[in-house]
Order: C-alpha cells, then structure tokens, then sequence
C-alpha cells in the first residue's frame, strides 16, 4: 500500500508540475536600444541664405586723397550648394567627413563707396565671392530617427575686388580722372 501511495503522489507531481510552471512570470532578457543606422556615403543639395562682409584696406593714396582707410562692403544672397560625404555609426555615435561646393545667384556682390574728394566723388570699390568650397569632420548623436550634427573645418573661395565708377560701372584704377567726364 506504500508503494500505490508513492506512485500516486509521484504521478500526481508529474502531471500538476507543468501545469503550476506555466502561471510563473517568465524574465525576458533585455533588449539592446534601437537606433535608426546612419552610417554610409551620400550626395545632396540645398539652397539658403548668405550675408557676407568684406573688408578692404587702402593703404594711403595722396594722389586721389584718401589717408589710409578700412571699408567694408556688405551683401546678402540666396546661396546654393552641392556636398557629398561619408559617415559611419557606433551605437548612438556618428562620425564622418563632408565637402561642399558653395555658390551664389549674384555671386555674393558688394559695393562700397570709396568718397575720395571732388571730382572722384563716383569712386566704388567693387567686390564679388565665388567658389566656395568647404571640407571637414561631422560629429552627431543619433536618437531614434533623427541625428543632431555639429561640423568645421576648412573653408576656401576667391574674392574678385575692382574699382570702379558707380554710375557706368566701368572698373577704373583709382587715381586723377578715374570717374572723368564719361563716367560720372
């Protein structure tokens, strides 16, 4: 009778066990973050806005009257631009390298008038900026589908300075009788 007593708590033990297992909470091991993958080469474009500031010295010129003098030509463009770049991710790191060509619809024209004496008064120094070109290190942080970068880096263009007569536009060199008769 002891036997039939333990087989029965034995089979009892075998049948309710699972049973009991499968009401338990089961612990799921946790799940590493999601980032949205920014890693890889891409090309693009974008049009904005530029204001730029250029300063020009001259040194004394007793011809025209002028002591030396610093004037500053200011102009505002719509600027466009073409980059390309690379980009590799670390969790929620992003490091990369970008270069961009840069170029204004008016080539960020200037002007400034250089007001020597009479009669030169229509005497304009003339600046324009191209061929911007940029190139340099990106470091973003990535949180889910969105990328906050900061950037530098180098920056090149050539800035093209003429004088000229404000009136025709003609480019002169300063001097007596720069903006003569025909110009002014």
């Amino acid at each position: 009778m002891k036997k039939l007593l333990r087989g029965s708590i034995s089979l009892a033990a075998i049948i309710v066990g699972p049973a009991m297992a499968a009401d338990m909470a089961v612990k799921t091991p946790p799940q590493a973050a999601y980032y949205y993958d920014w890693s890889g080469v891409y090309i693009g474009a974008s049009i904005g806005s530029v204001w730029t500031n250029v300063d020009r010295f001259y040194p004394n010129l007793p011809i025209v009257g002028l002591p030396p003098t610093t004037f500053t030509s200011r102009s505002s463009d719509v600027l466009y631009d073409i980059h390309a770049g690379a980009q590799v991710q670390w969790g929620w790191l992003i490091l990369g390298v970008e270069a961009s060509y840069n170029a204004g619809f008016r080539e960020m024209q200037s002007s400034v008038s250089v007001s020597p004496p009479e009669p030169f008064t229509h005497l304009s120094a003339y600046n324009k900026i191209t061929n911007l070109f940029t190139v340099g290190p990106r470091v973003g942080v990535a949180w889910d589908r969105w990328m906050v970068y900061g950037t530098g880096g180098y920056a090149a263009a050539s800035i093209k300075g003429q004088y000229v007569c404000s009136d025709s536009g003609v480019q002169v060199l300063p001097g007596p009788g720069a903006c003569g008769a025909g110009c002014s």
